[in-house]
């Protein structure tokens, strides 16, 4: 799923050539997945194969046809086609136009008015058309938080955002919109009437808390943090966002089938367990490699270890129908890969602290560890599947493949301790 799934290419007749023609680009490169041999799967892919070589020639001329129309006469469809376009160049792995892409598209929202709160029910934005601008700009919003460019941008991403209504049904009323705080808070309209939110809604809110977590991770490192408050804080706020969802979740597994919807409660949930993981890890010196704070005590730290590990396993569990090839792995967007990855090197370090350490001082359960190993390769079998068409994923494929056959070799072996204080930890420096 990505972000441009908020741009809705049928609600215009006009839908110009550069547009479209940046929506095929940027599937070019998935074509490569697709196996002839296959029957009745990868529909999309078998029938878009034949473009799969004009992928790049396409996109250079996109790009050059809406750079210019954004500069000399900007619209809703010049910005729709710049987010779609971006999408291409960092799937091929350059991330230069790429930027140049989402940066004009974001600002020209900006220009545009795309971002203008309505005062109220009445309000000219309030129309279809309003909407779609939205939209325009909470997809634009949504990539400047997953490529953390420009920083500026991110630190401001709230602020940004706060106070805009969050897509509605395009037949329906506001429903939800977040504070400077990225608090939730309801949209009433004139007979009063509350709406619940809307898939593309919760998928915004988990997303700026990831956009907060990675700051807050870049601020732990350089040890430019308040202590354990921050951490604290983002933990629960995503904590309670994911919770605003579980009704949505129970909705789309028994009423709403579609792909789309599915696929964003995808990326919503495995984004939550992917903040989770990456702030609790960063004190948790085996998985983070950063050294322990003296501030922090043991017991804290085990507690950490105790949610990284839970909210892996969770992350597992929704990846387990794209890891045994149950569904589509083209579809699976790359930040859902890097959080496997990231998975992978946490399973890997279990287990080694699980070889290294007696069974009675591990600080975390280990009762499905038998089972790891089995899932890192499957995990590597999955990048190894979608790097084909996201090309900042090959490091990580090939970093994960590393310590994988690292970790089975030191499993060979007797296990060998390291004095740590009154603890004795496993040398792992995979993170």
């Amino acid at each position: 799923m990505h972000p441009c799934y908020f741009i809705n290419p049928s609600s215009s007749s006009n839908t110009s050539k550069e547009k479209y023609t940046a929506l095929f680009s940027k599937h070019s490169s998935r074509w490569q997945l697709y196996d002839e041999n296959e029957q009745d799967t990868n529909t999309e892919l078998k029938i878009l194969r034949i473009y799969r070589t004009c992928g790049l020639s396409w996109a250079k001329s996109a790009l050059e046809e809406v750079m210019s129309l954004t500069m000399h006469s900007p619209s809703l469809m010049a910005v729709q086609a710049l987010e779609c376009i971006q999408l291409f160049w960092f799937g091929i792995g350059q991330p230069h136009p790429g930027n140049l892409c989402l940066a004009l598209a974001y600002r020209s929202c900006k220009i545009l008015g795309y971002d203008r709160r309505p005062a109220d029910e009445n309000d000219s934005y309030t129309s279809i058309e309003a909407e779609l601008g939205r939209r325009c700009f909470w997809a634009c919003w949504i990539s400047t938080c997953i490529v953390m460019q420009p920083e500026p941008y991110i630190e401001s991403a709230w602020k940004e955002a706060a106070m805009l209504p969050l897509p509605c049904l395009v037949s329906g009323s506001f429903n939800q919109m977040m504070d400077k705080d990225w608090n939730s808070l309801p949209v009433r309209n004139s007979s009063g009437n509350l709406y619940p939110p809307t898939t593309p809604g919760l998928l915004i809110k988990i997303i700026g808390i990831w956009a907060k977590v990675q700051l807050h991770c870049k601020a732990y490192a350089n040890r430019a943090h308040d202590g354990l408050n921050s951490l604290r804080q983002l933990s629960q706020l995503a904590t309670s966002l994911f919770d605003e969802a579980a009704e949505m979740r129970t909705s789309a597994n028994q009423v709403d089938q579609t792909t789309e919807n599915q696929m964003m409660l995808f990326l919503h949930d495995s984004v939550y367990h992917q903040s989770q993981i990456t702030l609790h890890s960063m004190i948790v010196p085996l998985f983070s490699g950063i050294p322990a704070d003296e501030k922090i005590d043991p017991e804290t730290r085990r507690r950490a270890a105790q949610t990284v590990i839970y909210h892996a396993d969770q992350f597992k569990c929704l990846l387990d129908p794209y890891l045994y090839n149950q569904q589509d792995v083209s579809r699976i967007s790359p930040l859902v890969g890097y959080g496997a990855f990231v998975v992978g090197i946490i399973f890997l370090s279990t287990e080694l602290c699980c070889h290294t350490q007696p069974v009675s001082e591990l600080p975390f359960n280990t009762s499905t560890k038998d089972s790891r190993l089995v899932t890192v390769q499957a995990i590597l079998r999955l990048l190894d599947t979608i790097k084909a068409y996201w090309e900042a994923l090959k490091y990580p494929a090939e970093v994960l493949r590393s310590a994988l056959e690292a970790t089975h070799s030191a499993l060979s072996k007797p296990p060998r301790l390291i004095d740590s204080g009154n603890r004795k930890m496993p040398t792992t420096s995979f993170v």
